[in-house]
């Protein structure tokens, strides 16, 4: 595979089997078409190996017997590029954080959420289901269900977060973020209603407060 020509925008080249291909000017481009002649794309340092697939701009990542796989492959080609610079692989395992931070609140909340297993489950939608009529959805608003069983809001002040929490991860160590923890103290708040809140109370329709 030969590079025919390139100016700002473009990349032309002629492959294997002499055909003329167009390739926008780009760090994924760049790297997969002068450096590896249009073969898959391999990166290895310090116990990480990355390895794209048969699909271009599809990389399967190992480290410490963790896998993760990215298709940011723009950002994975420019932190590939990073890292041989800084002769470090930090670069790569921030992306990597930053790509699995949804999985990692999600297993946070199956860890500290599990002495309530017979009470709380968390659906498809990813919105965490407590006692079967209250739910907290992924974008922390709180609901109840109604005597027809459907969900309407809830409106529920349960405090702001005071501790930060973390995760220790094979490629890192990771803080929960901001809105998971207040997700998290809001179902708090649901598994254990404070009836002397009226705010909150009186929202509640007669079949929830029987219950409560």
């Amino acid at each position: 595979m030969t590079i025919l020509d390139q100016d700002y925008n473009t990349l032309t080249v002629l492959d294997k089997d002499n055909k003329i291909l167009i390739r926008n000017v780009n760090e994924y481009n760049i790297l997969k078409y002068k450096e590896f002649n249009g073969k898959q794309i391999e990166y290895k340092k310090d116990g990480l190996t990355l390895l794209e697939t048969f699909n271009d701009g599809i990389f399967n990542i190992e480290i410490a017997n963790s896998k993760h796989q990215s298709n940011n492959k723009n950002e994975v080609a420019k932190r590939i590029f990073m890292c041989r610079e800084l002769e470090s692989n930090q670069p790569l395992l921030e992306l990597f954080k930053e790509e699995i931070q949804d999985d990692l609140n999600e297993e946070f909340f199956k860890v500290s959420l599990s002495a309530f297993e017979n009470r709380v489950k968390i659906n498809d939608d990813k919105d965490i289901i407590i006692d079967e009529f209250f739910k907290v959805d992924k974008n922390g608003q709180a609901h109840f269900k109604n005597i027809n069983g459907q969900w309407k809001f809830l409106c529920i002040v349960a405090g702001s977060p005071k501790f930060k929490h973390f995760i220790q991860h094979a490629i890192g160590r990771f803080e929960v973020d901001y809105k998971t923890i207040e997700i998290y103290y809001k179902v708090l708040f649901l598994l254990y209603p404070n009836k002397s809140d009226s705010v909150f109370y009186n929202q509640l329709p007669d079949h929830i407060k029987e219950v409560i």
